[in-house]
This record gives C-alpha cells, structure tokens and sequence, in this order.
C-alpha cells in the first residue's frame, strides 16, 4: 500500500493542517472504519453522493415509487420560488411551473427532463426550510423527505442520462441539485460533482457566447444564467476543498437586467434591460464581483508583482494604495449599479445590500491580513496585526448581527454555508497570545453570540469536519488561556455553555458545575430564540433577533493599516455565498485613496436615512 497525499492550498487549509494531521483533514473514505456504511444513507447529512456520478445502483428500485403527491409539488413549488429562485435564477420561473404543473397532473406520461427538474426542486425547496415547517406544512419529517425526493432526483437524472445528455434543462436540474446537497456532502466529494456540471456545460458551448449561433433569444439568456451559477459553484466547490481559485478566463456576459416577466420562450429578440432593480438584482451583484475577483486572482497588478519586480517598503506601499483603489471603485460602482435601488423592505434587496457590504469588507482585510499571514509577516508591527484583530473582529460582529436578520431568515440555507472562518480563526489565535488584549472581552461576548446561534457547531455531529474540528479546538485553547490569565490576577471565570459543552466533547465526560447551572439558566431565555431557529437549519445556521441599537459598524476610515503582499490563495474568495477562507481590511486615512462620492452606509444607518426595515 503507498502513502496517501492531499494537496492543498492557501493560508486557510494550512493553518488547519497545523492544528491537524492529513489524515484528520481528510479521512480515507476507504478506510476500514467506514466498511459498515451504506454508500447512500437515508440521512439528509453526511451521506455518500458518489453512487450518483459512478451509477453504483445497480439495484434500484423504480422511480415511481419516490414521486410527491400534488399536494408537496403545490407546496414546495411556491417554496422554491421565495427561497431559492431569488438567489440562484437557475430557471425561468413561468415556463417551468407550466411545464412542472403539467407533467405533476400527469406523471405517467412525464419526460425524463422534467421528471429530473421536479426532483431536484423538490429537494432543494425542503434545504430551506425547517424540521417544524416541514412537518406543519407537509405532514412527514424533514429527513425522511429529503431522502426521498433526493434519491428520487438521482434515479431521475441518471435515467435522463445527465453524464451525456445534450438538454439545458436537464443541466439545470443537476445544478439545482448540486445547491441542494452542498451542506450534506464532503467538500471534495462536491467540488468533483460540480466538475461534472461545468464539463457538461463546457460539451454544451455554454462558455462561449460564439456557440450561440441558432439559438433563440430566450435560449441564449437562459444558458447565460446557466453558465453564470456554474462557474460561481465551482468556485465554492474549489475553496472550500481547499484549493486554488479555478481559471474563469472565458467569455462570460452577465445575465440581463430584465424580471422574468419580460422573457418568453417564443420571443424574437431580447428584450431592453432595466434601469434599477430587477430579480436578477442579486445575482448580476455576485457575477459582478465574481469578475472582479477574477482579475484579484489573475495574477496582474496591484495583485501581483509585475514580472522582474521586486518587493521594497516603497513598492509596498504603492501596491497597496493601488488595491485601495480598486476596491473603493469597485464599492463605488456596486452602489451605483445595484445598491442605490435597493428598497431595504424586500427580503432580496436587503440580502444583496449584506452580501456586497461583506465582499468589500473581506477584500479589504484580505488585504491586511495577508501581511499577518504572508511570506514577510514579520515586516507587520503590533499596530498592524491590533489593526488587522479590529477588523476581524468587526467582521465576526458584522456577519453576527446581519444574518440574524428575520426578513432573510429564508435564505439563511445559501448563507450558512459560506461564513468567514478565516476572520473567526484569525480572532482565537490573537486571544491565545492576547488574552487581556483591549477588546478581548468585545471578542469573546461575538465569540459567544456565534456559538449560540449555530449550536450544531459543537455537537458530535459536526467534529468530523476537519474546519469544525479546528476551530473548536482553537477556541477550548484560547478560553484555557484567558482562565490561566484571569486565575494569574486572583479572579474566576465562569465558563459559557459553549465553552462547557466543547470540553465535554473533548474528554469524554459530562461537566456540570454550580456556576455553569447558574450560567444555564441565566443565559437560556437570551439564546433560546436562536437555538430553535438555527438548529433545523444545518451546522452553520444562525438565526435570530437583531439589536440594531447595539451594532457598533466599521468606520474603516479610522483604521490605519501598513502594507501586505496578496499572493495566491490569500485572496481566494467571492463574498460570503463564495468562500470559506474569507478575509476582509480596512482603509487607511494614511493613504491617498479614491473613495466612491455616494460610498454605502451601515445597515443601522439605513433606518435613519429613510431604507430601513422599521
């Protein structure tokens, strides 16, 4: 038998293969352990996708017997369409639900493409909902649905044999389902099953606008949707197994601006864009700063040296107000193109002020931190890396406070899966070293209200992800060391339940204290709102009310930051739908940047100035 190897890149993974051996970042599925298991389990997680791309199911049964009754399809439908069309707009929703409704009225004589598409809606509609509305509005549990319905979408795509069929839609419902097992599935496992789509979509010249010769208008703007949410998840795929941003130098032309209203299969020609929002608005955002961080990743200036060139304080310098630059002119046309239309009352609109706010913020520390984490990390001086904590630990605050909002509660699936860990790592290991440093106790309060709204976090189930793994530990590590630090000064710290239920899992044994009992019940009524929303909703849930008296946002105009070199997977990332190794920064008032004339507000601030949700 020869040695096993995993390759792996960026600061993120390495950072973790420090606190863990290969073989506990990425355990051999071959292992003897798993002999026992079932290649595809009746779990909704943690179960085996590959049976699907290798057709190990010689034996299975007949698809009719996995179809929904008419009532779950007039159900999950209408679901699908609040909570995952918005943000994804694989389909054209009017066309489809008539040829859905249809084919549903009489699945006998259904086609083999929409009997995949139906399949593949159906399981991701139920990832968006809860245990407790699943079974209020469908009657059956959660698990036992989505087990179905995704066994059925298999059955059914590989009936329509999706490895070579030439149909768009049969390519759309391997998307769709590819969104929906994302939280379920090893991240390597997901990142090999996206390369299926994007070879598909590549054998079917959906790369290439000059493939479109013959093609009908409506045609051609669905395959550049298409084409657009491929690429976006072969980019999550890609860092969240760790490795390199994926080569996306293709002719890619965004979606148009038009609702889905304005499109019709028989349509001549394409109708004329919008001005302002439209329901692409959210999409054409992430596409648009998917091409932006293309060009982050290209490997050219200010993003790289320039060939030949070497690194000096001077260059350094110039770098970084160069990248100060671009990312202050990409938030300048992000507020003008998308943000200024945005009605901070319509759930979509508010989710895609979020999710722009957190890319910008994340290029900006990316910027910051890799100087911490680079080759020349020693260049970086305490201000730098006090700096470079402020900003993580605003951004920990940041995604606390926005996804705990109610009015996006439904996309919470899209946005669970992708929150800054980076930020949350870079925090714990300035409180191992730090433990009294300023704003240690701000840190550990966000540290807290994090753990409370993803309780999933530190149970059994989620310590055999590697990145769970990691950061469990790292956090045990930091609160022993600020318990030494405290127990140094003659005082007695309490321990968080979080704290209490990770050491638990750590020995093996059950701690239960006075002072935690007394902690327990004092703390219960605070994160019980959270608790109950967040933990039908995956590991990285988090749900809840939003303080908006009490959010402190980034006035990054106050921060000072000294130079980084972004080399590699330092800047892999989109925005919280398209990483896991996120990173954002600051701006220096040191600096002569070109900062956007109308630059967006604060999310609080969108109250006063007349958007905000009352």
């Amino acid at each position: 038998m020869g040695k096993r190897s995993r390759y792996v890149e960026g600061d993120l993974w390495t950072r973790i293969g420090q606190e863990l051996n290969a073989g506990a970042m990425f355990p051999d599925p071959s292992s003897d352990e798993e002999d026992d298991e079932e290649v595809a389990s009746d779990t909704p997680v943690g179960y085996k996708a590959s049976a699907l791309a290798l057709r190990l199911s010689p034996q299975t049964p007949s698809i009719e017997s996995y179809y929904p009754t008419k009532q779950h399809f007039r159900i999950l439908w209408p679901i699908y369409l609040s909570n995952i069309h918005p943000v994804t707009m694989i389909l054209h929703a009017p066309s489809a639900g008539e040829i859905l409704t249809k084919a549903v009225e009489d699945h006998g004589h259904m086609s083999r493409n929409a009997e995949s598409l139906m399949f593949a809606i159906l399981m991701c509609a139920l990832t968006s909902v809860t245990d407790a509305e699943c079974t209020r509005l469908l009657g059956e549990e959660r698990a036992v649905l989505l087990s179905r319905y995704r066994r059925g979408c298999e059955i059914a795509l590989n009936k329509a044999n999706y490895l070579m069929s030439c149909s768009i839609s049969v390519l759309q419902a391997y998307t769709i389902y590819l969104v929906a097992i994302g939280p379920h599935v090893d991240p390597c496992e997901h990142w090999n099953l996206t390369g299926i789509a994007k070879r598909n979509a590549q054998r079917l010249g959906l790369h290439q606008e000059i493939s479109t010769a013959g093609l009908t208008p409506f045609e051609i703007e669905m395959r550049r949707r298409l084409w657009s949410q491929i690429v976006m998840h072969d980019t999550i795929s890609a860092q969240n197994a760790g490795l390199h941003w994926p080569d996306i130098d293709c002719n890619i032309i965004a979606p148009s601006n038009v609702n889905d209203v304005d499109l019709s299969p028989s349509m001549k020609h394409l109708p004329k864009q919008r001005v302002g929002a439209t329901e692409m608005i959210f999409c054409n955002l992430r596409h648009k700063v998917m091409k932006f961080m293309g060009q982050v990743n290209g490997g050219k200036r200010p993003w790289a040296l320039a060939a030949g060139e070497k690194w000096t304080f001077a260059v350094d310098q110039i770098y970084r107000t160069e990248r100060e630059k671009a990312v202050a002119e990409m938030e300048e046309e992000l507020e003008l193109e998308f943000l200024r239309y945005c009605d901070m009352l319509n759930p979509v609109h508010f989710l895609t002020v979020i999710m722009a706010r957190l890319s910008l913020c994340k290029l900006r520390y990316a910027i910051l931190a890799s100087c911490q984490h680079g080759k020349n990390g020693s260049d970086c001086t305490g201000k730098d890396r006090d700096a470079m904590f402020t900003a993580a630990l605003k951004v920990l605050e940041y995604e606390n406070n926005a996804s705990s909002q109610p009015s996006v509660r439904c996309f919470l699936w899209h946005t669970r899966q992708h929150f800054t860990w980076s930020c949350l790592i870079d925090i714990l290991e300035i409180l191992t070293t730090q433990p009294r440093s300023e704003q240690a106790d701000k840190a550990w309060e966000q540290i807290r209200t994090f753990y409370d709204a993803c309780p999933n976090l530190h149970q059994n189930l989620s310590s055999t992800l590697p990145l769970y793994r990691v950061v469990n530990k790292l956090v045990i590590k930091a609160w022993r060391v600020r318990e030494t630090e405290a127990s140094e000064r003659g005082e007695t710290l309490v321990s968080p339940t979080y704290i209490t239920s990770l050491r638990e899992q750590e020995h093996g044994t059950k701690i239960t204290t006075e002072a935690e009992e007394l902690l327990r019940s004092s703390t219960s009524s605070d994160s019980h709102t959270f608790r109950d929303q967040a933990t039908n909703q995956g590991p990285l849930s988090v749900s809840g009310g939003f303080g908006q008296g009490s959010t402190h946002w980034p006035n990054w105009a106050d921060l000072n930051i000294a130079g980084s070199r972004l080399t590699g997977n330092d800047m892999n990332f989109l925005d919280p739908t398209l990483s896991q190794g996120v990173h954002t920064s600051l701006v220096g008032h040191n600096y002569n940047l070109h900062l956007p004339q109308n630059p967006m507000l604060p999310l609080d601030q969108y109250v006063t100035s007349g958007w905000g949700v009352p």
